[in-house]
């Protein structure tokens, strides 16, 4: 069974699922922050949380990827 197919109705599960939001490095593939949500839940509730959390464990980022949003206002 697959998420998708959940998702969008193609089959008919009872799991309930789990969401990991995490901030990852790209070079080190260190992971410095998570969250474990629904498996419902949208990224950008949870983002600028992440990068705070990030930053206050003394990662230096020099670019952040936003997550995407309907409306296109920032969260940061």
């Amino acid at each position: 069974m697959r998420w998708l197919d959940v998702t969008y109705g193609t089959k008919e599960d009872r799991r309930q699922w789990l969401k990991l939001h995490l901030m990852v490095g790209v070079k080190t593939n260190i992971v410095t922050s998570v969250e474990v949500t629904d498996g419902y839940a949208h990224d950008y509730p949870f983002f600028k949380g992440l990068v705070d959390r990030t930053a206050n464990a003394g990662f230096q980022m020099k670019e952040v990827s936003e997550p995407d949003r309907s409306d296109q206002r920032s969260t940061l």
